[in-house]
């Protein structure tokens, strides 16, 4: 068990996934509560569909760079961020900039995208 995390297009391919980064998963809860989608408290934010744009990609890389993330956000299958070591936090960026990245295209082919999670 663990937090699998997707980013899927409006045609329902998968396009990006990733497992067990809790500080992304809450920035995606987050920017589903300002968005109004329903399902996006804080125990039952999982399946939902959070809606991404380009505005939306280029806040979560501003974010991710400059370390505005909630890192100490824990989930009950998936621990929290809070104690990566360099080795671990390199790989968190690298896989989190590989996701921007993939949005990014597909945003730019006139796809929409969404974030979901299963844990």
């Amino acid at each position: 068990m663990g937090l699998d995390m997707y980013i899927e297009n409006s045609s329902e391919e998968l396009v990006f996934s990733w497992r067990k980064f809790p500080s992304v998963h809450e920035w995606y809860r987050e920017l589903g509560l300002k968005k109004g989608i329903d399902g996006c408290d804080e125990l039952g934010f999982n399946g939902v569909q959070v809606p991404i744009t380009m505005k939306d990609v280029k806040k979560f890389k501003k974010d991710l760079l400059n370390k505005n993330m909630n890192y100490d956000v824990k989930g009950f299958f998936f621990g929290s961020d809070s104690n990566m070591d360099k080795e671990q936090f390199s790989y968190y960026m690298e896989e989190n900039m590989k996701s921007i990245k993939v949005m990014k295209e597909e945003l730019n082919k006139g796809k929409k995208i969404y974030y979901s999670s299963w844990w």
